[in-house]
């Protein structure tokens, strides 16, 4: 799926949940490609909002320029509309309240064409997917870059209408050499800047009623497994694990 703006090539849309943090509360991330630098007008809830463009590379491969903004302080569970330039326009629908009854479409190990994600868009039993989770193995590169733009392509008309988020898997970090970079480079999703730049892409996130926690089963695997440094970003992302369900556990008595 591919949008024409001013002779420049479109794609790759996905409404990512944004990081839970003071200057962006109950957002999501609106991401897409295009072939320039140049910055595109994004308008949500009748108004501009801020955008920022990168690019990366990998090997002889160079991508596909990513333009990222975020969609902040939105009320639970509210149909908005945004638009790029007037020429691309969808709607989605907020995440639920903390607390309230939540449907989430979960999937994972994608085959490469697969497009039965976007019957993730309709009812299941009346009830409708309030956001996606990708339990990791996103399009299956196998080294292959442009198989992320192709995929990314492929699943725009589900990735443009529901928010998503997920976490990497051996496709994405140990694999043909691949070591996160497209990963952290293409999902900016909840995941600190620290973080990524260490490498540690464990996160949680709280969506209505599911406190949902996202484990690297492959932290640590840029050092020698087995090693001391390997050893120490495991427990790392295991100390997190505990503090994390701690707060959470508490913060539930608490209401």
């Amino acid at each position: 799926m591919v949008y024409n703006c001013y002779r420049l090539i479109v794609g790759a849309l996905s409404l990512q949940i944004a990081l839970a943090a003071r200057s962006c509360s109950n957002g999501v991330s609106l991401s897409f490609a295009s072939s320039s630098a140049d910055s595109f007008r994004v308008t949500y809830n009748n108004q501009n909002v801020q955008i920022q463009s990168t690019t990366y590379s990998f090997k002889n491969y160079k991508s596909p320029y990513s333009h990222n903004v975020a969609l902040c302080y939105l009320k639970p569970y509210t149909v908005y509309t945004y638009s790029i330039e007037d020429k691309f326009k969808a709607s989605f629908r907020s995440l639920p309240p903390v607390g309230e009854e939540t449907e989430l479409g979960i999937v994972g190990d994608f085959v490469f064409q697969d497009k039965s994600i976007n019957n993730l868009l309709k009812p299941y039993n009346s009830k409708n997917s309030q956001a996606l989770l990708v339990v990791r193995d996103w399009p299956y590169p196998n080294g292959d870059q442009s198989k992320w733009d192709k995929w990314f392509n492929l699943q725009a008309p589900t990735f443009s209408k529901l928010p998503v988020t997920g976490i990497n898997g051996n496709h994405e970090d140990t694999d043909k050499e691949e070591k996160y970079t497209t990963y952290l480079n293409r999902m900016p999703g909840p995941i600190s800047e620290e973080n990524k730049n260490a490498f540690r892409t464990y996160y949680s996130a709280d969506i209505g009623l599911v406190h949902a926690v996202f484990l690297d089963d492959y932290v640590g695997a840029l050092h020698k497994v087995g090693g001391q440094n390997w050893l120490n970003e495991r427990n790392l992302q295991l100390q997190w694990l505990k503090v994390t369900l701690h707060r959470w556990i508490a913060l539930r008595l608490l209401t």
